[in-house]
């Protein structure tokens, strides 16, 4: 199993960066959240129902409201048996493919 301990994640902006939906100084965006090294496979609600740009939770850490699934498999296991989540769900693991940009 990943360990989750993690820090925030270098993100793709800025926390301080202003959302497409509206403002809020120190909220961070779920694209402000988004790090750089995150599978292009990891799927959450937030890019399907609303949008990256919409603001996150002020405590919000990872993008998303928690629940994470793999395009791959379709559940919340990865084709690795392991948890999808943002903090596991990068460049160490081997079923990873970068999100291209």
């Amino acid at each position: 199993m990943s360990d989750t301990s993690e820090s925030k994640p270098e993100s793709l902006e800025t926390a301080n960066s202003t959302s497409a939906q509206g403002s809020a100084p120190g909220v961070p965006t779920h694209r402000d959240l988004m790090p750089r090294d995150l599978c292009r496979h990891l799927m959450f609600k937030q890019i399907l129902n609303e949008g990256l740009d919409d603001l996150a939770g002020e405590d919000s850490v990872w993008p998303g409201d928690g629940y994470y699934w793999c395009l791959l498999t379709l559940h919340d296991i990865g084709p690795d048996d392991e948890l999808v989540e943002p903090p596991a769900c990068r460049r160490q693991r081997g079923c990873c493919e970068d999100l291209e940009f």
